[in-house]
């Protein structure tokens, strides 16, 4: 039997990305917050943030795309599910599980309300001046040409 291991995350960017050279590799690092709707104890229903940590890799030459992950910005991430585990100084083991994409799985997402659109006024489309007409109605059935 095989198996699938494929995640889909949208979500926002807790942070800035850190981003660090490994050999020929660049990897970008940061925390994700996904959206889940819960019903509470009181009955109301509201939103809780589920974080998720994401390593996004590139090969160095590909000029990375940690400068786009900004904080706030809304981008869906395709990878796989990796857990890590280790031994920390007081000798308990701890567990990380990521989610691992390649940089051309990872999308950016334009929304007004994440800021994340373009940076200087000169990249951002000028302002209509008037609202434009409404089209015109469709023909009636004695405007048809048969």
């Amino acid at each position: 039997m095989k198996s699938v291991n494929q995640v889909f995350l949208l979500g926002r960017l807790g942070g800035d990305a850190e981003t660090r050279q490994i050999r020929d590799r660049v990897v970008s690092r940061f925390s994700l917050a996904t959206d889940r709707r819960r019903k509470g104890a009181d009955g109301k229903w509201a939103d809780e943030a589920v974080w998720h940590q994401v390593a996004v890799w590139s090969s160095a030459g590909a000029g990375g795309i940690a400068q786009y992950l900004t904080k706030g910005r809304v981008v869906h991430v395709q990878g796989r599910l990796e857990t890590h585990s280790w031994v920390d100084e007081f000798a308990e083991r701890r567990w990380r599980a990521e989610v691992v994409a390649r940089a051309a799985d990872v999308v950016l997402i334009w929304t007004k309300r994440s800021g994340s659109g373009p940076a200087r006024d000169s990249e951002r489309p000028a302002p209509a001046a008037e609202p434009s007409p409404p089209p015109d109605p469709p023909p009636g059935d004695d405007d048809i040409p048969l």
